[in-house]
C-alpha cells in the first residue's frame, strides 16, 4: 500500500507493523483481560523529513474487542 501509494519501499516494514499489532491484539494481558482483533488498514498521514531520516505517521484502522470472564463483584 504504502510502496505503491508513494514509491517508498516499506512493504517489509509494514508486514512487521502488521505483525506486531496483531500479536499484541491477540494476547491475554491479565488473567481473564484478553484482546481480540485485526488489522483493517495502515495508511500514511505524514512524512516528517530530517537530514538524517525519515518518519511516517500512520493511522490505523482495526478492530478491537475486549473479553473479561472470571470477574466477581
Amino acid at each position: 500500500m504504502i510502496e505503491n501509494d508513494y514509491g517508498i519501499p516499506l512493504l517489509d516494514i509494514e508486514n512487521a507493523s502488521k505483525k506486531s499489532l496483531m500479536e499484541n491484539f491477540n494476547k491475554e494481558y491479565y488473567k481473564g483481560i484478553r484482546l481480540q482483533g485485526n488489522v483493517i488498514e495502515l495508511k500514511p498521514t505524514q512524512f516528517l523529513l530530517s537530514e538524517s531520516y525519515i518518519t511516517v505517521v500512520i493511522d490505523t484502522k482495526a478492530q478491537l474487542q475486549m473479553n473479561i470472564s472470571g470477574l466477581s463483584f
